[in-house]
């Protein structure tokens, strides 16, 4: 696991973020609690079985349950789609806010993919 935590200026705990890595130091997924130990987000990450990338990120509210009628499985609110160019660049994520009528960055914030393994060297 990797824990993250955001601090207030005054040294209080305002956010924290607990990452679940793979073997190979990826995330799996993370939970993310505001400063009272609320959990307030999940999230699972998906990555391409031909060079292990990440494609997608996948935004939970943990506090309201969205059910798909047509499935019964519980739908993220927001999706994060990445793209690789030929030297194998990541793209910017491209957002799919799931929520009609919400401005997703005032909502949500930014993605919370990690952009490198922050144990490796």
């Amino acid at each position: 696991t990797l824990t993250k935590r955001t601090y207030s200026p005054k040294g209080v705990v305002k956010m924290l973020t607990i990452y679940r890595m793979d073997e190979h130091g990826n995330p799996t997924g993370c939970k993310i609690y505001d400063g009272n130990k609320n959990e307030l987000y999940k999230f699972s990450y998906g990555y391409r079985k031909t060079d292990g990338k990440l494609a997608e990120e996948r935004m939970f509210d943990s506090r309201v349950k969205r059910i798909d009628p047509k499935t019964g499985n519980e739908m993220p609110v927001r999706r994060f789609l990445y793209y690789y160019d030929a030297l194998g660049n990541r793209s910017a994520p491209i957002a799919i806010t799931l929520i009609p009528g919400v401005d997703p960055e005032d909502f949500f914030g930014a993605p919370s993919a990690l952009d490198k393994n922050p144990f490796g060297e």
